[in-house]
C-alpha cells in the first residue's frame, strides 16, 4: 500500500473485514502488512467526500417556510369603527426541505444506487450528505470533475426516510427515495451553512 493513496472498498463487507481494490471496480489486492502508523497493522479508512450516483433518473426538492402568527392586540383605544375585518400579521419562520429521488435498481450489490436504497433502514445516517446538481460545468481535468464555482447545485445533509420500488416487465426497475434536508450548506451557489 502506498501512503496517501485512495483505495476502493469491494463488497461484501463483514463486521470484521473488508476487501479493497487499487481502482474503482478493479480486482482485490492483498495487503502486505507494512502500514506506517504505530506498527499495529492499522490504516485509516474514510469515505470519499462525494461520489456520483450515476443511476439517478430524476430528483425533486420542495422548500417551504412556516408562517408565524405575530398578530397583536391594538395598542390604543380606537373610536373609529370599520366595516372590514382586521387581518392577522405573519412573518416567515423556519424553512424545511423535502424531496424525492428516483434511481434505477440493478442486480449489482456494489452500485451506489443500491447502497443508497439500503440506507433507509440504517438507524443512524450521521454524515449522510448530497449535492443535487441543477446544472453541472466540468472543471476540464482528466477525469473531469464538477467545477463547483461555475455549477449550480444544492449541498446539504440529508435523512433518507422512505423508499418504494416500482417493478413491471415493460420498464426498468426504479426505486423512489424520500428524504429531508437536515443541514443545508450551499444553495444554488450561495453558501448558507
Amino acid at each position: 500500500m502506498e501512503e496517501d493513496t485512495t483505495y476502493f472498498v469491494i463488497a461484501p463487507i463483514t463486521a470484521t473485514s473488508i476487501t479493497i481494490s487499487a481502482t474503482l471496480g478493479g480486482g482485490a489486492i492483498t495487503l502486505d502488512g507494512d502500514s506506517n502508523d504505530d506498527g499495529g497493522g492499522h490504516f485509516k479508512i474514510s469515505y470519499a467526500e462525494y461520489e456520483a450516483v450515476c443511476a439517478v433518473r430524476e430528483f425533486s426538492l420542495d422548500l417551504t417556510r412556516e408562517q408565524l402568527d405575530v398578530t397583536t392586540l391594538p395598542c390604543g383605544v380606537s373610536t373609529a369603527g370599520t366595516k372590514y375585518a382586521a387581518f392577522k400579521t405573519f412573518q416567515p419562520g423556519f424553512a424545511s426541505g423535502t424531496g424525492t429521488m428516483t434511481v434505477y435498481f440493478t442486480d449489482s450489490q456494489v452500485s451506489l444506487a443500491n447502497r443508497l436504497l439500503g440506507n433507509v433502514l440504517l438507524r443512524s445516517q450521521e454524515g449522510a450528505s448530497c449535492r443535487l446538481f441543477v446544472n453541472t460545468v466540468s472543471d476540464g481535468a482528466t477525469p473531469p470533475q464538477p467545477d463547483l464555482t461555475a455549477s449550480n447545485y444544492i449541498q446539504a445533509g440529508i435523512s433518507i426516510e422512505s423508499m418504494s420500488l416500482s417493478v413491471n416487465p415493460d420498464d426498468a426497475t426504479t426505486a423512489e427515495l424520500g428524504y429531508t434536508i437536515t443541514k443545508p450548506e450551499v444553495f444554488l451557489g450561495a453558501v448558507i451553512g
